[in-house]
């Protein structure tokens, strides 16, 4: 998890929790209640001293008749009292006077009783309750006199035991067992939606939270978060859709515009031009390299042998003429597409995606395309007519949908071509269209146009240089498989068919770590009329192209 993950957690796990905020405010609405309680309780007694006097006199007697005290003098009587005085009488008698007491006379059968007299200086309480002491039945009289509420304290406290304790305690208890349960359901669909969330991967958007049934409350909240989601999901689509639509529209101008500047003459403003391009088209390519990863999908679970990926490739060849040599007889692998077709003649080839695809005419161009727009942009593929040399080029972005692409293309002789091409591969490549009604067979005349065989090589390998269409040649695209000797990378590319001379080019690439002297390697192929490189060295990690060219048949 990362460091911003465990600080957000630690800030999280400090805040109180549902539970707790509900378990202080029942403790604290209990408080509240039990002082109210105890308010009202001493409000009640305090305006009923009968009924105070009543149940002091009471409590004494139980006191008395639980304890099992024959003599009264064994009884405490209540706290604060200044003259206290009990004494059990029979039916018949009266309690004996005394200055203290005061005489209550009473006679016949006994009954509970309990009088209250004001004093100067506070009250006497006087009154008879019956009591069992041994199983035998008497009468215990009481009398005492006191001032203010301390007398009455065990009362007091009595009642709020009965009355206030003992109710609100298991209340309580029950009330805080309800509210463990009650919380633990309500919040079981909020853990839930947490396991979630913490699930949610901005690779996979499409991910959403399960609605629980109940309670509505917690549905309504991830109800909300999903349509968040979706909206962010929408955002982010939408963004992604636009980097790589902006970076498909630049991509063809651009392309087209290194194509323009290469006619421009040299010069240092030429090649400033040339590198302010060079620049664009990488920040575009690498835009369309993140739009094509975000759209891929990895599965994390394969695993790849990195230790044969890695394994050398066997050096079969030791020296770079004989690299030449096989290059040039090497099976093609990837080719660009060379077909011939007539007016009106459906044309099948394949387009690049995410790349572009170049369609020349031989002997001819391209005046006029006509295509159908898919309403909407961001799957749909753009064809740009380049005028200058009538070739087209056609681009497909990444998030292409369909599996083919078809349009119909006009030619400067009038000529009407359709294509229905299939989308496959993401390197750019050509299409290059031959016409029956345009073949000439030149390419003997061509050739005897140069007083010796070795010139006409030489004018082979300039025309080749520039990517020149040349009369009653035939061109193919002949990409070998790449063949290495040491650091240096040979891969045959083209190859040019005349009537008796042959001409291929290769690129060569530096993949070690070291520069590499092209001077030194000008020793030919065998049975070759010229041999050109189009640079002299190579730093690492560069390439260039070379040509060579022989007789049908002479090359060994």
């Amino acid at each position: 998890m990362p460091k911003a993950d465990h600080t957000l957690l630690g800030r999280t796990s400090k805040r109180p929790t549902l539970f707790r905020q509900i378990a202080t405010r029942l403790a604290i609405f209990t408080l509240i209640f039990a002082l109210l309680d105890i308010a009202i309780v001493i409000t009640t007694y305090s305006r009923q001293p009968q009924s105070l006097a009543e149940e002091l006199l009471t409590m004494e007697a139980a006191k008395a008749s639980n304890s099992g005290a024959a003599e009264t003098n064994l009884l405490a009587g209540p706290p604060g009292a200044s003259r206290w005085f009990a004494s059990y009488l029979a039916s018949d008698s009266v309690p004996a006077p005394s200055a203290s007491v005061h005489q209550s006379p009473v006679k016949g059968d006994l009954m509970d009783w309990t009088r209250r007299e004001k004093l100067a200086q506070g009250y006497r309480i006087s009154g008879v309750r019956t009591v069992t002491i041994d199983g035998e039945r008497k009468w215990l009289f009481m009398q005492f006199e006191g001032s203010g509420i301390r007398p009455y304290i065990p009362v007091i406290a009595n009642e709020l035991l009965q009355h206030v304790a003992l109710p609100l305690v298991p209340l309580s208890l029950l009330m805080l067992l309800f509210n463990v349960l009650a919380v633990r359901r309500v919040l079981a669909p909020l853990r839930e939606a947490e396991t979630q969330v913490d699930q949610l991967d901005p690779e996979n958007m499409s991910l959403r939270i399960a609605e629980p049934s109940e309670p509505r409350e917690v549905a309504t909240l991830v109800s909300a978060v999903n349509r968040a989601l979706a909206r962010l999901e929408l955002a982010m689509g939408t963004l992604r859709s636009f980097t790589a639509n902006a970076a498909h529209e630049l991509r063809t101008p651009l392309s087209i515009m290194q194509l323009s500047l290469g006619e421009l003459p040299q010069g240092e403003q030429r090649q400033q031009l040339l590198s302010d391009n060079a620049q664009m088209s990488r920040l575009v390519n690498q835009l369309l390299d993140l739009a094509q990863a975000d759209a891929s999908t990895l599965d994390l679970g394969d695993r790849i042998d990195l230790a044969e990926i890695s394994r050398p490739f066997p050096a079969a060849l030791t020296s770079f003429a004989l690299a030449i040599a096989t290059a040039a007889y090497a099976s093609p692998a990837h080719a660009d597409q060379f077909v011939e077709a007539a007016d009106g003649a459906a044309i099948d080839c394949v387009l690049a995606r995410g790349a572009l695809t170049r369609i020349a005419l031989i002997e001819d161009g391209f005046a006029n395309v006509s295509k159908m727009a898919s309403g909407y942009p961001y799957n749909d593929f753009e064809v740009t007519h380049e005028p200058v040399r009538g070739d087209i080029y056609v681009s497909v972005p990444l998030q292409y949908a369909s599996a083919r692409v078809s349009f119909f293309a006009t030619s400067s002789a009038g000529y009407v071509y359709k294509f229905a091409c299939r989308v496959d591969g993401e390197e750019a490549s050509q299409l290059f269209v031959t016409n029956p009604a345009l073949a000439k067979s030149q390419a003997s005349e061509w050739e005897g146009q140069a007083p010796t065989r070795d010139e006409a090589a030489i004018r082979l390998i300039e025309a080749m240089a520039s990517d020149s269409v040349l009369p009653g040649f035939r061109a193919r695209a002949e990409l070998s498989r790449p063949r290495r000797t040491d650091s240096l990378e040979v891969q045959q590319v083209a190859e040019y068919e005349g009537a008796e001379l042959i001409g291929q080019a290769f690129t060569l690439r530096n993949l070690g770590p070291m520069p590499v002297d092209l001077a030194r390697e000008r020793d030919a192929p065998a049975g070759a009329l010229a041999f050109a490189y189009g640079r002299d060295s190579l730093q690492p990690g560069e390439s260039t192209q070379a040509f060579l060219v022989f007789t049908k048949g002479g090359l060994e």
